[in-house]
């Protein structure tokens, strides 16, 4: 994972920014899960900089909790820690029904 180029390049089509886990993250992933995929960056401001987000032990749990909510047909996530430059790095992938994959990739906390 580059998070270093995904943070220059800024936002696309498949790349977002968020500073919160919020109801327009998962507009995001549940956008990303019926196209192509993409990246959500949880912690990063639309400029780029990375203040990044407190995470505590049931937080990815809640998250995932909130996503299979919000989501139908529900998204499975499964995710990744990963630490970077101080900052918690969540890798997230999910199965929908009817065999399709969704996806939502390298969320950095």
């Amino acid at each position: 994972m580059n998070l270093a180029r995904l943070l220059s390049q800024g936002e696309s089509e498949t790349v977002e920014f968020k500073a919160s886990f919020n109801d327009e993250a998962l507009e995001t992933i549940g956008a990303f899960a019926n196209a192509a995929g993409g990246s959500l960056l949880i912690g990063v401001e639309p400029t780029g900089a990375v203040p990044g987000v407190s995470v505590g032990k049931k937080t990815l749990e809640d998250w995932a909790n909130r996503i299979q909510e919000a989501t139908d047909p529900r998204l499975q996530p499964s995710m990744t820690k990963v630490e970077h430059n101080g900052k918690m790095i969540s890798d997230h992938r999910g199965a929908v029904g009817g065999g399709r994959t969704g996806e939502c990739s390298r969320t950095i906390l």
